[in-house]
């Protein structure tokens, strides 16, 4: 997995990727338990630490940010990074 970038408005390293059942319910972060055996579907969604301290903070760590869930941590990551995607 590449290397998320810091965030833009208070520059910390604060931003990571969440693991989410289809339904977009939280179970822990990459490499979880569920990660493994994801009995309700697998989705990916993008969280920040911190809350209050930046705009972008999520209301608790399990909120999302943009209510947005991605099929895969690549996705996720280059929604991220600004990563434009490949067509294909």
């Amino acid at each position: 997995m590449a290397e998320l970038k810091s965030c833009p408005y208070c520059h910390k390293q604060a931003v990571f990727i969440g693991v989410h059942d289809d339904e977009g319910n939280y179970h822990g972060r990459i490499g979880c338990d569920y990660e493994n055996d994801a009995w309700s579907g697998l989705c990916y969604a993008l969280h920040h630490e911190g809350w209050g301290e930046c705009i972008l903070c999520t209301d608790g760590e399990e909120q999302t940010m943009g209510g947005v869930l991605f099929d895969t941590i690549d996705e996720a990551v280059d929604e991220w990074n600004g990563t434009p995607q490949k067509e294909g």
